[in-house]
C-alpha cells in the first residue's frame, strides 16, 4: 500500500475494528437470547452467558484460518515504521 493512503487505511481499520465488537456483542446477546428461550427461563443463567462466550471464542478461533492462509511476508514493510 502507498504510503500516502495509510492514514485512510488506519481509519478503515478503526471502522471495522469498531464493527466487528459490535458485531460480537451483538451476537453474543442473540445467543444468549436463544439460550434463554430454549431452556424456557426468564432470569438468565451462567450457562447462557457462558454459550455466548464460548460462540464468540469459536468465531475468533476460526478467524485464524484466515491468518495462517497470509504469506509469511506479509506485513513486512510496516516493521520499521
Amino acid at each position: 500500500m502507498p504510503s500516502e493512503l495509510f492514514g485512510r487505511a488506519t481509519s478503515f481499520m478503526a471502522m471495522a475494528q469498531q464493527l466487528a465488537q459490535s458485531f460480537g456483542v451483538g451476537l453474543a446477546a442473540l445467543v444468549v437470547h436463544l439460550s434463554l428461550t430454549w431452556h424456557a427461563r426468564a432470569a438468565i443463567a451462567s450457562e447462557d452467558v457462558a454459550l455466548g462466550y464460548f460462540t464468540i471464542g469459536s468465531m475468533a478461533l476460526a478467524s485464524v484460518v484466515i491468518f495462517y492462509r497470509l504469506p509469511a511476508h506479509a506485513g513486512a514493510e510496516l516493521h520499521d515504521r
